[in-house]
């Protein structure tokens, strides 16, 4: 029966009550499933959980901390290349600043880098392929 219809009698009146107390068991049984996923998605390891899981799978977010952590190392190689172990305060300064400097560079122009790396290699790999096929 379409509840929108005037209940003309007891019958009528009868099945719109069943058809709303289903209506809110259905309701009821809706709403206690999505408290339930709602308490288990907020307990802390859950939370956790899935902010680990985001935070491993955005790849942006681990690109980010791979550049960083290669421009990290290469400015410590290149201090180390420049000024090795020394004693010196001004050289070890020097040293500090080129480290940062190369961290820095690498970090925030690392795409540009690589991709400029890439395009070199394939120049000089294709000079060397062509050297090699010339008669001597």
């Amino acid at each position: 029966m379409n509840l929108m219809q005037k209940i003309k009698s007891v019958t009528d009146l009868k099945d719109a009550i069943r058809q709303l107390e289903e209506e809110q068991t259905v309701s009821k049984q809706l709403f206690k499933e999505q408290l339930q996923l709602t308490v288990e998605s907020l307990k802390p390891i859950n939370l956790i959980r899935s902010t680990l899981n985001e935070a491993f799978t955005s790849s942006g977010l681990i690109s980010n901390i791979l550049g960083a952590a290669l421009g990290q190392t290469a400015g410590y190689v290149s201090k180390k290349a420049a000024f090795g172990q020394t004693s010196n305060p001004i050289k070890r300064i020097f040293g500090s600043v080129l480290q940062t400097g190369i961290a820095a560079l690498l970090t925030t122009y690392g795409e540009t880098i690589k991709e400029t790396a890439i395009v070199i290699f394939k120049v000089f790999s294709k000079k060397k392929a062509e050297q090699e096929i010339e008669p001597k």
